[in-house]
């Protein structure tokens, strides 16, 4: 899981998975929940955290930056659930989604859940609407399927 020097690889396959970690309240009658999946505030230069399945196993997923979290489940989906394009219907913003590869020193496999307005002119994350956060979640919600129960 150390990074050990290892550059980040910006290239993700559709078929990768992404594994995100949440807890026994975000599942209700086995539907995740939109608290599965926060956004940053705004003003936050961050996505939503995860970690990807191409230098990790599920289980990864349920370290914070300094300890493993006990009880914490894993629920993944794929990259190609990202929408590369979402207008908001009382704005008419579009935005994009993409992975974003940013590892950490202890967590090579770590990434970001990134959004852009489009067309694309930021290095900055930017904040979609909130019915575009909908829409994201409901995406991941149909894509995903839990790995690893939660306890907690």
């Amino acid at each position: 899981m150390y990074r050990r020097g290892r550059s980040a690889v910006d290239l993700f396959q559709p078929d990768e998975d992404l594994y995100r970690r949440y807890r026994r309240d975000d599942v209700k009658n086995g539907m995740l929940l939109p608290s599965a999946l926060g956004f940053p505030k705004k003003g936050d230069n961050t996505g939503p955290s995860v970690t990807r399945s191409s230098f990790s196993r599920p289980e990864d997923a349920r370290w914070s930056d300094k300890q493993r979290i006990p009880g914490a489940g894993v629920y993944q989906f794929p990259v190609s659930c990202l929408p590369a394009r979402s207008k908001c219907p009382s704005t008419a913003r579009e935005f994009t989604f993409f992975p974003k590869h940013v590892p950490l020193w202890n967590n090579y496999s770590h990434s970001e859940v990134w959004c852009d307005s489009l067309p694309r002119r930021n290095g900055a994350y930017v904040l979609p609407t909130e019915l575009v956060k909908k829409e994201l979640r409901a995406q991941i919600q149909r894509s995903h399927r839990i790995a690893i129960q939660a306890e907690m």
